[in-house]
């Protein structure tokens, strides 16, 4: 893509224009590592190719053999100010560590970029950054504020007309972008030449995140899990606001699986609370001073009955009983169909006995979760739909392909994630390992 007005240079041109780039790029490094010392550490991993390449206009990073790097177009980057700079290295930091190239597969890449563009430039708050004039924020698409890519991409993929830029962005360098490559015949700048059907132009944004993408996944998260904690380790204290809600999605998995279970079943009280006013006190005469009441979180917890999970059931139920002052628990026994669903708080843990141990289907626990009754051979109720479910297993064996109700898999050590009845692993809920 050119940029309107760019005229053509001399090698030597390029060359200082690089090294005068090169050198600013190192100084809003300084900058950053007096304010932002974590941010600074971050941008310190990253390999950095400063060039002129008609397919990153300003600032780009990829996954190269593992390893992040950050790309910078002089002709680009040198138009904005340096305050602008900054918001725009951290805005290229928060991509990669909220890992937004992984995140988007199978989206369409225009709306996809979109989303993740307004996801992080909302969150960006500091001193030294500014936010550039032509970088897109929820509102240009009237949209809530607050939400994450994912949400935004559902809401926009729903509305019937394409996504265009929005007017106040038109003829600025957003414009030049994602126009620069819709005339007929042309090749998008997207690493895998697809071109958006919902929000064409748009997919000129993140360069190389597709085939990023589909370059050993596991092994670029634990290199970027590895970044971030160096950062931490180097920076205590010092973590953006912005970075704590990122950091918990990247790390989620290998958190301790009791906070998370608290956290998570919190969570859920705070969204489901309903606060009532109980009836008043004969002392205070006619005054109505009754006291709040808070509706009580309804839980279903599923417990795959296979072999591998036996182990792991007394510690595992141990921290669901510290849940029951605040939790109705239906706890359910499942192999490949439902065996037993019993009221927590009537259970005995010294005798609590298990039964199936056959073979594992998920399917009939969140079946019997949203009609609230099943029929498998043996009918099985329950009194209301569950707030959330918790479900204890090796994730050996097939979930649907989505279910609203928020879901916690605590799966075994090196457990698979679930398999969805489409085919492939399942991409809703949130899950935890336990320990060794």
């Amino acid at each position: 893509m050119r940029i309107k007005g760019q005229a053509e240079l001399t090698e030597e041109q390029k060359t200082i224009m690089i090294s005068h780039t090169t050198n600013r790029l190192q100084d809003n490094i300084y900058l950053m590592l007096r304010e932002h010392p974590f941010y600074s550490t971050l941008l310190a991993n990253f390999g950095i190719k400063t060039e002129i390449d008609d397919k990153i206009p300003v600032a780009a990073v990829t996954i190269q053999k593992g390893r992040p790097f950050r790309h910078t177009n002089p002709l680009g980057y040198m138009t904005y100010q340096q305050n602008e700079q900054i918001f725009i290295d951290i805005h290229e930091i928060l991509h990669i560590t909220d890992l937004h190239h992984l995140r988007g597969k199978g989206k369409d890449p225009g709306l996809w970029n979109i989303c993740c563009d307004i996801e992080i430039n909302q969150l960006i708050k500091s001193a030294i950054a500014v936010l550039p004039k032509n970088c897109l924020m929820y509102y240009h698409f009237n949209l809530p504020a607050g939400l994450s890519a994912e949400e935004y991409y559902e809401i926009l993929e729903s509305r019937e007309e394409p996504i265009t830029l929005p007017l106040e962005l038109q003829n600025t360098l957003m414009d030049d972008l994602i126009n620069s490559n819709n005339n007929e015949g042309e090749q998008s700048n997207n690493s895998s030449g697809q071109k958006s059907q919902k929000a064409p132009g748009f997919e000129n944004l993140h360069p190389h995140w597709e085939e990023a993408a589909n370059d050993a996944p596991e092994v670029q998260k634990a290199v970027i899990q590895g970044m971030v904690r160096q950062a931490m380790v180097s920076s205590p204290g010092k973590i953006p606001g912005e970075m704590e809600a990122i950091i918990e999605r990247l790390f989620e998995a290998q958190l301790n699986w009791p906070k998370l279970l608290s956290t998570f079943a919190r969570s859920l009280l705070s969204t489901q609370r309903r606060n009532t006013w109980s009836r008043p006190s004969r002392k205070f005469g006619s005054v109505k001073m009754g006291s709040l009441r808070t509706k009580r979180l309804n839980l279903m917890v599923a417990i795959d009955t296979s072999y591998s999970t036996k182990q792991y059931l007394e510690s595992f139920l141990s921290e669901i009983e510290g849940m029951k002052h605040y939790t109705n628990i239906n706890l359910v026994q499942c192999d490949y169909g439902i065996q037993s669903v019993e009221k927590f708080d009537m259970i005995n843990l010294d005798s609590f006995v298990v039964h199936g141990l056959g073979g594992t289907s998920f399917l009939p626990v969140f079946e019997l979760a949203t009609a609230k009754e099943i029929d498998n051979g043996k009918r099985f109720t329950i009194d209301e739909k569950p707030d959330g479910i918790v479900y204890l297993t090796d994730g050996e064996g097939t979930a649907p392909d989505f279910c609203s109700i928020p879901t916690l898999w605590v799966l075994t050590p090196n457990a698979p994630l679930p398999k969805a009845e489409s085919g492939g692993q399942i991409t809703w809920g949130r899950h935890v390992y336990l320990d060794e």
